[in-house]
């Protein structure tokens, strides 16, 4: 439905957007992903009209959006300030653009009704903005936003001013109305658990560059770099050489000369004596103060505990081993704290299945 062909943005002799192209399809929620700075406002900007390409173009449905003006573009745009007008209730908030658009006043009416039984709001009709909460007024921006129909509609960073619980709320009725209305919803964000959780498909951006599109799936367990890897959730990075690659199962050596087995990709092309980078999420690893049974798909390390992170559902333990590699685990608290097994300054053993990791370019 979106296409960007070898789209570059320059200012001066600053480029934020570098020869970039990108493929997004009709019905997706789709999130741009990356630090401040990175481009992906610059991005939704260029789509919705307000900042123009310099080399490159970009297609909506196959046309060219070259030299169109914002009002003339099937997109619309939320940004994180909801601008509502303090001075008008919810209902003619939410009919504020469909008037510009010079609907009869009858079809306003009923566009308002749909929209505000929508985003559950039927009963805040004549209330105004700051008679509502933070989540409310989140609601009915996104009414606005949907009510003359766009084919595409941009957030940019739509639920950083509410607070995480209310935000992991939002998220789910984003989902909910996305899914209902069956439009192609664009979002930037710098949340990587936003994006996982909302995303059909994920661009994660560095430096006006892609450097991966994928589900949130594959973006998490097969990163294409170390940058992809360490942007998205906590993660260890280890230096590997890959010893041997004969059979399912194949062996690197780490750290002081430590073997560990893995179980490589179909796709993965490795060569004896090839120097890699390992993944290994934390929460693929096991904590125990007993040394695991052994079996021939288990790795197992020994290391001392020197920080704790207790953050309610979970606890990572960063464990330091003999030959001074810091690895990070991480486990369910599936007992009160006060009953936690492993404390400070613990012997305890790490152990991971071979298919737990997986190698990636160093």
């Amino acid at each position: 439905m979106i296409r960007f062909e070898n789209v570059t943005k320059a200012y001066g002799s600053f480029t934020a957007i570098s020869d970039l192209s990108l493929d997004i399809h009709q019905g997706e929620f789709f999130s741009l992903l990356g630090p401040s700075g990175c481009g992906k406002s610059t991005m939704m900007r260029m789509l919705a009209g307000f900042e123009s390409v310099t080399s490159g173009r970009i297609l909506l449905d196959g046309v060219d959006l070259t030299g169109m003006p914002p009002n003339r573009r099937p997109i619309n745009m939320m940004f994180q300030s909801f601008a509502l007008f303090p001075h008008m209730n919810v209902a003619r908030n939410i009919g504020f653009g469909l008037k510009q658009a010079r609907w009869r006043k009858r079809d306003i009416a009923d566009r308002v009704d749909e929209m505000l039984a929508l985003v559950q709001m039927e009963n805040f009709a004549d209330r105004k903005p700051h008679q509502l909460s933070g989540g409310q007024m989140q609601r009915v921006a996104l009414a606005r936003s949907l009510a003359l129909k766009p084919k595409v509609l941009l957030l940019d960073e739509p639920l950083g001013a509410l607070d995480k619980k209310l935000r992991e709320e939002t998220q789910f009725q984003l989902m909910d109305v996305q899914d209902r209305l069956g439009l192609t919803f664009i979002i930037v964000t710098h949340d990587q658990e936003e994006a996982m959780t909302v995303s059909s498909r994920i661009a994660v951006m560095k430096d006006g560059k892609l450097l991966q599109v994928g589900e949130p799936s594959r973006i998490y367990e097969h990163p294409a770099n170390a940058y992809v890897a360490d942007f998205i959730g906590n993660v260890n990075l280890l230096p590997v050489r890959i010893s041997a690659t004969d059979g399912e199962l194949i062996d690197v050596t780490w750290g002081n000369g430590r073997n560990m087995v893995i179980r490589p990709q179909p796709e993965d092309r490795l060569s004896a004596g090839a120097q890699k980078t390992l993944v290994l999420r934390p929460e693929k690893i096991h904590v125990s103060k007993e040394r695991p049974e052994e079996a021939f798909n288990i790795n197992m390390v020994e290391g001392v505990v020197e920080e704790i992170s207790y953050i309610g559902s979970v606890s990572t333990f960063h464990v330091r081993l003999d030959d001074g590699v810091l690895i990070r685990a991480q486990e369910a608290n599936r007992l009160l704290a006060s009953r936690r097994e492993i404390d400070w300054d613990d012997r305890v053993w790490l152990s991971w299945r071979a298919g737990a990791c997986v190698i990636i370019e160093s």
